[in-house]
């Protein structure tokens, strides 16, 4: 599902009537112009140990997609802001997976970024979802709350269809061939299994 335009400013903005935002500055894309890849403190060969590694493991869908705040940088020049994360909103269907017991109804991960000049970013192959979409959320806690456990992640669900994070590795080619069901029951029986102490977390 395609989202509107998103406009924001990095100074002073006016609503327009088609409800968009509309500034004197930046203008920020609604789609990513530009891929790049970082570098990931893990990689996973098989799910249970994703799951293992994982604090929270989740059905949910996007509600919302935005701009956080400005990443800013000082030069000769003043504050400059270099980069907005994309911040998504995710209201959650389903707990699979939880370390500690949690209440979460809503979650809000980041999801590539806009640089300086408003062009959006994705990162590592995590293709940007609107509101709508439906996943399977593999997260990590940290300060601001959770992110995904690295590039591999997030499973779009389309139907019982699974669009795992594009990597050419096992893990992707295993998850491919699975139905939303058994995604589900996989990653519940890997938790089970982690409590239990049969399989262990990846260190980072």
């Amino acid at each position: 599902m395609a989202v509107g335009s998103v406009t924001l400013a990095i100074t002073a903005m006016s609503a327009c009537s088609d409800g968009s935002t509309e500034t004197k500055d930046t203008k920020l894309t609604d789609r990513p112009e530009i891929t790049a890849e970082a570098a990931e403190v893990r990689h996973f060969s098989d799910l249970p140990t994703m799951v293992a590694t994982s604090d929270l493991v989740v059905e949910a869908e996007v509600v919302k997609a935005e701009a956080g705040p400005c990443e800013n940088d000082e030069s000769d020049h003043g504050t400059e802001c270099v980069s907005r994360a994309r911040l998504v909103t995710l209201k959650v269907a389903d707990v699979l997976h939880a370390k500690k017991d949690t209440k979460e109804t809503t979650l809000q991960i980041t999801e590539g970024e806009w640089n300086t000049e408003g062009d959006g970013v994705q990162v590592n192959g995590v293709t940007w979802t609107t509101p709508g979409d439906r996943g399977v959320y593999f997260l990590t806690a940290n300060d601001e709350g959770y992110s995904l456990v690295n590039s591999q992640g997030r499973v779009i669900v389309t139907g019982e269809k699974l669009q795992p994070t594009a990597h050419d590795d096992k893990l992707l080619e295993d998850i491919e061939k699975m139905t939303f069901k058994q995604l589900t029951t996989e990653v519940e029986r890997a938790s089970k299994a982690y409590s239990a102490g049969q399989v262990a977390a990846l260190p980072e």
